[in-house]
């Protein structure tokens, strides 16, 4: 039997995120646990993959877009208030391991309820008409894990396809590439118009469907302050969303009229390991002011400006700026 854990109705990415690792790490496991949350606009990525890679990274700095770094494998996800998103908390079994068939049975049966022609393919992707509606992923930890995913009800497509656009940058690293693929909403294939609220109702009955009630189960104070606890020192700090990237080799070329510049990037943790150029928009003094000073660095215009600030030399910040940072 499930329990339906209440979050509130809190829309923040990072606090939904620390309250469903406290939850796969804490909750008493005598009991099984859904959850279904919302989310404000962010992207979410895996926990083996490189931001700077996934992400349109200038778009994201324009915008001031959030990202965000999970505990569980698989690819890059975007989240909007038209995105569902599930989460089933269980004991581990090893017949459910990377079985996400068993989890997403009774989403499937609710979306086939609704007469949504939903199928589940070998990537054990949720897709109608071949086009991605739902991406999932899973974590263990000793005798418990979690399976996720997300469901595109009414998502904003366009913004999503401009956050997860490949950069212009070519990135070389180990880290776990995002499958791109084809997607689209599941609200175009209801038969009436319907929201959010309705729709994530319809996926709880179904999940519930059987039992006689349903239990909830609502976090104590001391629980709710270990999850903020958790929010503030993780899933809001720079070094766990960003700084967790593999090493990586970045590799930029800017052409300014009839100058070409050529960077190359070692970035270690999210910061700047090593930097060279090729090009005549710096003489040999500047780079190796540059290289000395930006050793370090977060690869952030905020850091790299602040490191620029206390040096001289005749570098033009907003140039070093826009060949680094720029789409």
């Amino acid at each position: 039997m499930y329990y339906l854990i209440d979050n509130r109705d809190l829309r923040d990415p990072a606090l939904n995120l620390a309250l469903e690792e406290y939850a796969v790490r804490h909750l008493d496991m005598t009991h099984e646990y859904a959850l279904l949350y919302v989310n404000s606009p962010c992207i979410i990525i895996g926990r083996h993959q490189n931001a700077f890679e996934e992400i349109n990274y200038p778009y994201i700095l324009k915008n001031n877009f959030p990202v965000y770094r999970r505990i569980s494998g698989g690819g890059t996800v975007y989240h909007d208030p038209g995105n569902l998103n599930f989460s089933f908390i269980t004991r581990y079994d090893k017949k459910k391991f990377n079985n996400y068939a068993y989890f997403n049975r009774t989403i499937m049966e609710a979306l086939h309820a609704l007469h949504i022609p939903a199928e589940l393919n070998q990537r054990n992707d949720i897709v109608i008409a071949g086009k991605k509606v739902s991406g999932n992923a899973q974590f263990t930890s000793l005798d418990r894990m979690v399976s996720h995913g997300t469901l595109l009800f009414k998502a904003g497509l366009a913004t999503l396809r401009e956050t997860l656009k490949p950069p212009a940058y070519r990135v070389t690293s180990r880290s776990i590439k995002s499958v791109r693929s084809a997607v689209t909403n599941i609200s175009g294939y209801l038969a009436a118009e319907s929201d959010i609220s309705t729709f994530k109702e319809a996926i709880a009955q179904n999940i519930f469907g059987q039992q006689i009630r349903v239990e909830n189960y609502s976090f104590s104070p001391a629980e709710w302050e270990q999850i903020q606890q958790l929010a503030e020192t993780k899933y809001r700090q720079w070094d766990w969303n960003f700084g967790e990237s593999p090493l990586f080799q970045l590799e930029i070329r800017r052409q300014r009229g009839e100058k070409v510049t050529l960077l190359s990037l070692k970035v270690k943790h999210g910061k700047i390991e090593k930097l060279d150029f090729q090009g005549k928009d710096f003489t040999e003094i500047q780079i190796q002011l540059l290289q000395e000073k930006l050793t370090g660095a977060r690869f952030t215009p905020g850091e790299v400006r602040s490191r620029l600030d206390k040096i001289h030399g005749g570098i033009d910040m907003e140039v070093f700026l826009e060949l680094l940072f720029a789409p």
